[in-house]
């Protein structure tokens, strides 16, 4: 049976996701220098390492172009594999992409939760004079615009880093 066009379009971004998740790209063959000797003599490294710190955060250390180890809680999962530096690096740019977004969705969550609570509070206070009904709609308004602007999706651009087929 023939595919229609949006069950290929579907497959074909299927693949490119799970191109993304492998390890290296089709530039491993023309490296010629190990990603750790690049990165250790690299004059921007603060512009990775400064972030996590401040977010107190390890800095992950490129000391050499072995594989990545795991730690024991995660054994048994199905681990990414990353067997060099290169591929480590790449390992750690899908992580935090996943953990920031894995934070952002808690961090939505709560706010709502702390805005419907007060939108809750206020519908149930006491709204029997007319400046309290007013500054009750109005803070209403206002808390409602703040759940408009979390219902919204953010994007951040970053330098392409894997190059696929």
């Amino acid at each position: 049976m023939a595919l229609s066009n949006a069950e290929r379009q579907r497959r074909h971004y299927e693949k490119q996701k799970e191109a993304r998740k492998k390890p290296g790209d089709i530039t491993a063959a023309l490296q010629t220098t190990p990603f750790f000797e690049f990165y250790g003599e690299h004059p921007d490294t603060d512009s990775f390492e400064l972030p996590l710190q401040l977010a107190n955060l390890n800095v992950p250390v490129f000391a050499d172009d072995g594989p990545a180890v795991f730690p024991p809680e995660v054994h048994g999962l199905d681990l990414p594999k990353a067997d060099n530096s290169i591929e480590r690096a790449e390992l750690i740019v899908a992580s935090l992409i996943d953990a920031a977004a894995g934070l952002a969705s808690i961090i939505n969550e709560y706010k709502r939760k702390e805005i419907v609570d007060r939108i809750d509070e206020i519908e149930t206070g006491d709204l029997t004079t007319p400046e309290a009904r007013k500054q009750a709609l109005n803070d209403i308004v206002q808390l409602k615009r703040m759940l408009q602007q979390l219902d919204k999706q953010v994007r951040w651009t970053f330098p392409q880093w894997k190059v696929l087929k």
